[in-house]
């Protein structure tokens, strides 16, 4: 990353670039997901290393008619694997909502997964499935936390680079 680290206040460094990811990641779980759990904190490490593969050269991908470096580079499995932990934590967390939204009516802000739940129950003319919910809420939380926090980066590193105009 660009910004690897700055001195603080105290003169010990700081990542800069790690917690404005984490600090993106954290306020877009938050509203997604509504309170902070280890299934949370699983799934946003699942979501980083998921754009980071997104986000990699794969030579498979250049040649892919050519099966044997599919089969060499090993990404499918490993996007499989990814992709099956992803969807095994999102319906954990879609179940949660469902049986806190059953057993008590809590005075909690409505999160992003209940507002979906909500809308798959009232039967609209355009019904949603579990698995489209649980597609809205991953492209929710990889475009809102990446998008975010690469542009808070970008802003700081510009800031520091040129630190003739902010006085």
């Amino acid at each position: 990353m660009l910004v690897r680290s700055i001195a603080s206040c105290t003169g010990s460094p700081v990542n800069l670039t790690e917690k404005a990811y984490a600090s993106a990641y954290s306020l877009t779980s938050r509203a997604a997901f509504g309170m902070k759990t280890k299934e949370h904190e699983a799934f946003v490490s699942l979501a980083q290393e998921g754009i980071e593969m997104a986000s990699g050269f794969d030579l498979a991908d250049v040649y892919p008619s050519v099966k044997l470096l599919q089969v060499m580079s090993r990404t499918r499995w490993r996007l499989t694997k990814l992709h099956r932990e992803v969807d095994m934590i999102l319906e954990n967390i879609i179940n949660k909502h469902k049986l806190d939204k059953t057993v008590n009516c809590s005075t909690r802000q409505d999160d992003l997964v209940d507002v979906l739940l909500k809308y798959q129950e009232g039967g609209q003319e355009l019904p949603l499935t579990i698995d489209n919910i649980k597609a809205v809420i991953l492209d929710v939380f990889s475009a809102g936390s990446e998008t975010s926090a690469t542009t808070v980066v970008w802003a700081m590193t510009e800031m520091l680079r040129d630190t003739r105009e902010a006085s």
